[in-house]
């Protein structure tokens, strides 16, 4: 269960007033706030010094400026950074800004994260108190996604929350923030995490999903608050969406990118992959077509997703009523009055119509998300319930 760490901690000094601190935790979020010094170079120093404590009292940058990968400019930010000032500050800050701090291989830290080959040594988290995470699942997509592609992640979004999923995504432009919606819509706990500080709003035009996740959801970051996002920020956290997850969906995605990057350390990790199917003349589909061509499983619904992870045992058929209509856009009605007549092949149903390709492969997708059709061989489509 993610909580704030209580009240019965064993350390008392009067360290930034927080007591529900033990001493270590104290000088580890004083390493954390250290923006330069990531989970690999905090391996480093806790190697070779035994505790983050040590640290803060031995560490000395004429030290260890020559080990690999640190260099003189990030062993002297090191040791400028030991004062008891700033230990004090960090401190402190987490009281006035509402963050909880869950400490790697400690209660409230997620089990599957703590598996990985480099998890955060800290987490800050904002927002609701989450429960366990069960049906935990990542939902990813670029940032330049088509209107398909947001719609479909806010579908299966909102459909897997239904089924009591957990949706786990970056709050990014594009697919990651119509999967928050999609969960949100759907009353379900959503949890976003940053490539920033959990108090920065990145990018700025989220505030009000930022503000509506704090809400039914939370956010989490192995940044110290007031950390602004890099470029470098965004791969690293790729690492924290896939591993605190069973699996992870890929909405629309081109070829390469930070999509890409969740995928293959999802691989590295163990985790089920699932590809959205997209229009193979759109670029943002290049990704998630040629995940499913390497043989990850298509997800057109939420079914086929909680059936993959093997959340739902069987398959039920899926029936359309015969007596209304599912509620429809436009063109979807258009193409649901032809099928009503029998199957056809999309030439004819591009020819009868007459919308664009994109538009009619668009609304064909959709609604074999949404199950009111079906594809048959030879690009054939018809009604689920026409038998």
């Amino acid at each position: 269960m993610w909580r704030r760490p209580c009240n019965t901690a064993v350390w008392t000094e009067n360290i930034g007033g927080i007591k529900a601190l033990t001493e270590e935790q104290a000088y580890i979020i004083w390493l954390s706030s250290i923006h330069q010094i990531g989970p690999k170079k905090y391996k480093d120093l806790m190697r070779y010094y035994g505790s983050a404590k040590a640290v803060y009292e031995q560490a000395e940058a004429g030290e260890i400026k020559s080990w690999p990968g640190w260099g003189e400019k990030t062993a002297l930010l090191l040791e400028k950074a030991r004062n008891a000032r700033r230990l004090e500050d960090v401190c402190t800050t987490l009281e006035k800004q509402d963050v909880s701090v869950y400490f790697k291989g400690e209660e409230g830290y997620p089990a599957l994260l703590n598996e990985i080959y480099d998890p955060p040594p800290v987490l800050y988290v904002r927002g609701a108190m989450a429960p366990d995470l069960p049906k935990c699942l990542a939902m990813v997509g670029t940032r330049h996604c088509t209107r398909y592609g947001r719609e479909a992640a806010q579908t299966l979004a909102s459909a897997l929350c239904e089924s009591g999923c957990t949706i786990v995504s970056g709050m990014a432009r594009g697919i990651d923030t119509s999967a928050h919606l999609g969960a949100l819509k759907a009353g379900g706990f959503t949890v976003a995490v940053l490539g920033c500080g959990p108090d920065v709003i990145y990018p700025p035009e989220n505030q009000k999903v930022y503000e509506q996740i704090l809400q039914s959801g939370c956010v989490i970051s192995e940044y110290y608050p007031g950390t602004v996002p890099s470029a470098g920020n965004f791969p690293a956290r790729n690492r924290i969406i896939s591993g605190m997850c069973q699996g992870v969906v890929v909405v629309e995605s081109r070829e390469k990118g930070g999509s890409m990057i969740t995928v293959r350390m999802a691989q590295e990790q163990g985790r089920d992959v699932f590809a959205v199917p997209g229009n193979i003349n759109s670029p943002a589909s290049k990704g998630t077509n040629r995940l499913l061509c390497e043989g990850a499983p298509p997800a057109t619904s939420a079914e086929d997703i909680l059936y993959g992870m093997g959340w739902e045992k069987k398959r039920e058929k899926k029936q359309a009523q015969t007596e209304e209509k599912p509620v429809l856009s436009p063109e979807e009605t258009v193409i649901y009055d032809l099928l009503e007549q029998g199957s056809l092949p999309y030439d004819a149903l591009c020819q009868m119509t007459k919308l664009a390709q994109g538009a009619l492969s668009s609304c064909l997708t959709l609604m074999e998300i949404r199950g009111i059709i079906r594809q048959l061989p030879g690009r054939i489509y018809e009604l689920i319930y026409k038998e």
